[in-house]
């Protein structure tokens, strides 16, 4: 079917991408979540991928609630079914999120100060959840496949998490 090998293809673009930019975020601090949040999400041009519209396939869900003043979140949806629930309470709090495929679901939970959260997942049925208490933690995760699951939790300040998962 045409319409499936072109859904396979952007998920296979958004891996590329994901796995890519997971990778330098870590690596390289003028590339973290924290200096540009879109960042995350532009890298498939870059790459020379092209992103299906938003919602392509529809009903993806995005809940941002922020509590506070200088709070950031981007969330970007691509493929159906997927869904997003972020809190942030503070300030200067940061998240990416990006989802790729169908039945995907990030729960992120910010509270304090200069909190960053970058999370990305290509594929289906996979969930990520995160919760972070305190001052300046950084969470990166990166999911790749199928029925992945993954959870952290940072109590505290200058935390550091970094989880991928491929299938």
């Amino acid at each position: 079917m045409p319409g499936e090998a072109r859904s396979r293809s952007f998920v296979v673009w958004g891996a590329l991408a994901l796995a890519c930019l997971a990778g330098e975020a870590a690596a390289d601090p003028d590339l973290y979540v924290g200096s540009d949040p879109d960042l995350f999400v532009r890298g498939f041009e870059e790459l020379g991928g092209q992103l299906p519209p938003p919602n392509v396939f529809g009903l993806n869900q995005a809940t941002v609630t922020q509590d506070g003043s200088n709070n950031s979140a981007t969330v970007k949806q691509y493929g159906g079914y997927n869904d997003v629930r972020a809190s942030q309470t503070g300030n200067g709090n940061i998240a990416a999120l990006v989802q790729f495929g169908v039945y995907n679901t990030i729960n992120l939970t910010q509270v304090g100060n200069a909190n960053e959260a970058l999370i990305g997942q290509a594929g289906s049925n996979n969930t990520a959840t995160v919760t972070q208490n305190g001052m300046n933690n950084l969470a990166v995760i990166l999911q790749l496949g199928n029925g992945q699951n993954v959870s952290v939790t940072q109590n505290g300040s200058n935390q550091f998490a970094r989880v991928v998962q491929r299938n």
